[in-house]
């Protein structure tokens, strides 16, 4: 079942209401047009993932993300999300980047990234891309092909690296890196294409990933 108009409308009135018993009330709604599609997809794009990485987590339930938001340190107390993800990640005892899928009523975005990266990582990544190390130039090259992905992530405060070429600034004045396509475009959202579309697209930062994995030091449990 592919996600419609009818996903959409879903998700703004579970964040509207912001009550359980309205979630509970309209439970089928969210089997229906959220819960299925999405679990489609992720059936649709485990085996892609997995040739990138053996390491990743793809049992479906694992993978799609609840609605319900934990409110109990937040000062915001809204019960449900806007959005609704699919996160690809390392089994348990792991960690590293991820790959994902969002989508909201108004914007849906899809790639890969590691946001929760120690410092360690960082310097990592700054010290390969300085040294011209050959995973970052595939994953350089890989982005360079993928026009409708960009790098997102916080910015340094003051610009450290003035020296290195736009392309390598780019990811060396990151806090955090992200390689995404994110648009408030959604007829491709609704398309029987998307998973697809979003596959090949996984395929193709395949060496963005490895390259963030390859700076990545988990150590099992």
């Amino acid at each position: 079942m592919p996600i419609t108009t009818a996903s959409l409308k879903f998700l703004d009135q579970v964040h509207k209401q912001n009550s359980k018993q309205w979630f509970n009330d309209h439970r089928d709604e969210y089997t229906r047009f959220i819960e299925q599609p999405m679990l489609d997809l992720v059936r649709a794009w485990a085996p892609i993932v997995l040739k990138i990485d053996p390491f990743i987590n793809v049992e479906p339930r694992r993978v799609l993300t609840r609605l319900h938001r934990d409110t109990r340190f937040s000062r915001d107390k809204t019960m449900y999300k806007r959005a609704s993800w699919l996160i690809f990640q390392p089994r348990k005892g792991m960690r590293g980047p991820v790959s994902f899928f969002e989508f909201t009523p108004a914007f849906h975005r899809y790639g890969c990234g590691d946001n929760a990266a120690p410092p360690r990582e960082r310097v990592k990544v700054r010290q390969l891309i300085i040294a011209g190390d050959k995973r970052y130039r595939a994953a350089q090259k890989a982005l360079d092909a993928l026009p409708h992905c960009s790098i997102y992530g916080d910015n340094y405060k003051r610009p450290r690296f003035p020296e290195y070429s736009e392309k390598e600034r780019n990811w060396l004045e990151r806090r955090s890196i992200t390689v995404m396509y994110e648009t408030t475009e959604m007829d491709g959202l609704f398309s029987p294409d998307l998973a697809e579309t979003v596959g090949k697209t996984f395929r193709k930062l395949a060496p963005v990933y490895q390259f963030l994995v390859h700076c990545n030091e988990w150590t099992p449990e």
